[in-house]
């Protein structure tokens, strides 16, 4: 395109693009392209979606997370996840529609996620539909769609550790530290002095701290530890 505006002689042209011009748009490698060639442009923005849909909405948008599922690969589940409550919205086209999106989170178990749709924005056909990921993953939407995603259930926050039971009171763990390769291994002890194997053995040898050579670190768990003891 660029060569053909350079070798057409027009001393002006106008070449139409949709969606934002400043988001992940065509017009960004143009202009790298014509400015090459010493052709000087100017960019005349119109409406994005975004905007169109927060003022359908009555809303702001500079909170929001913009994401773009039009030709790119990504990921609606972590977006959502790592997006700190904050609304995301997702610029949609070709395989990724509102529904595809909202199947994935779904999958994910943000089934419950509060989602909306803006269909054919600033036309005369223009929608705004209202529901739950769950819901709209099995709709069908205009192909000129956006999706908004709000008030994503966060998952349980996780603590590492042993599983409730396993270490119960006066029971501690044994933390063996091998001289080569072997490798870190644990267990419990309990009163009676049987020795058990805990779950999620670690792997990674000690043979370059002399130091810590078969050495028995226990760990108290469930109770104080004894005065005097290190």
């Amino acid at each position: 395109m660029a060569e053909l505006l350079h070798t057409s002689g027009a001393e002006n042209a106008v070449l139409v693009y949709s969606g934002d011009t400043g988001f992940y748009s065509g017009a960004a490698a143009l202009l790298d392209k014509l400015s090459a060639l010493g052709i000087r442009a100017r960019v005349l923005p119109g409406l994005s979606s975004v905007q169109l849909l927060a003022a359908a909405l009555g809303r702001s948008w500079q909170d929001w997370n913009l994401v773009s599922a039009h030709g790119r690969a990504c990921d609606p589940v972590a977006e959502c996840l790592t997006a700190g409550g904050k609304p995301v919205f997702f610029l949609t086209g070709g395989a990724e529609t509102p529904a595809s999106l909202c199947g994935r989170l779904a999958a994910a178990g943000l089934g419950d996620a509060h989602v909306l749709v803006g269909e054919e924005l600033g036309r005369a056909e223009e929608k705004i539909l209202f529901g739950t990921a769950q819901e709209f993953a099995q709709k069908q939407f205009a192909s000129l769609s956006v999706l908004l995603v709000e008030h994503v259930p966060q998952p349980p926050r996780r603590v590492p550790g042993f599983p409730d039971g396993k270490v119960g009171d006066g029971a501690f763990a044994v933390v063996v530290l091998g001289n080569d390769n072997t490798g870190i291994n644990a267990g419990t002890q309990n009163a009676a002095g049987g020795v058990g194997h805990l779950p999620g053995t670690l792997a990674g040898g000690n043979q370059h701290n002399a130091r810590n050579r078969n050495r028995v670190l226990p760990a108290l768990c469930g109770r104080p530890r004894p005065a005097g003891r290190r």
